[in-house]
């Protein structure tokens, strides 16, 4: 399966709202770009640049941004489904990352208390400028979307497609840490550690199963 085809699975590809980079279309279409790796990115500030077990939200004021970048990016996507407007393609790409963002913002603490509950309690961002940080790498992102030749073509679409994958794990992830009571890594049998491991992978093989199913109803 070529990224292509796995981003058929999300995304309808509408060739009109795709950008075109070198010689080929990416394999989602501009908002979905930017919600998926918009995703990433924020995941690798904060894993990379910011804190590893992170286990809270962002600070009040930071978390309300958050969510009003969310509600723009549902607003747009609501009003270009009932053909109420149409925003630009690279309107449509960096809503799509500011709101992708903002979900890691909110699901990477989410995930690491899952997984890491009896570790250290990292805090959460508490200054505009730690938030700057993850902003500029999307705006680094967006300008790199401008570059038409097979080098960006790939990072794009890699990215993109990295974060549909992530994402989904991600959630699986949490959602199997529930389902097995997993406290933390470090008192867990390597036998959970396996269950978790296996829990995570089906509920996603099975998710991306159901999608492909109904792509080739289309």
């Amino acid at each position: 399966m070529n990224l292509a085809q796995i981003g058929s699975l999300v995304c309808h590809q509408v060739t009109e709202r795709t950008l075109q980079v070198g010689d080929g279309y990416l394999p989602l279409c501009c908002r979905c770009t930017g919600i998926y790796a918009g995703f990433l990115i924020g995941i690798f500030y904060q894993l990379v640049f910011w804190r590893t077990k992170l286990k809270e939200i962002p600070v009040l004021k930071i978390s309300l941004l958050c969510f009003v970048l969310l509600i723009a990016l549902i607003v747009d996507s609501l009003g270009s489904y009932f053909k109420l407007w149409s925003l630009s393609n690279e309107t449509r790409l960096i809503l799509g990352l500011l709101g992708g963002s903002s979900i890691s913002l909110f699901l990477f603490p989410v995930f690491n208390y899952s997984l890491f509950a009896k570790s250290k309690r990292d805090t959460g961002i508490t200054k505009f400028v730690e938030y700057a940080g993850a902003l500029l790498l999307i705006g680094l992102f967006f300008l790199f979307s401008f570059v038409y030749n097979r080098i960006a073509y790939f990072a794009l679409a890699t990215t993109s497609i990295a974060g549909v994958i992530i994402l989904y794990l991600m959630i699986n992830t949490t959602i199997s840490a529930r389902i097995i009571s997993w406290k933390s890594r470090k008192d867990t049998k390597w036998q959970n550690v396996l269950l978790l491991t296996v829990i995570a992978l089906v509920l996603t093989g099975f998710e991306f199963y159901l999608l492909l199913k109904k792509h080739l109803k289309f």
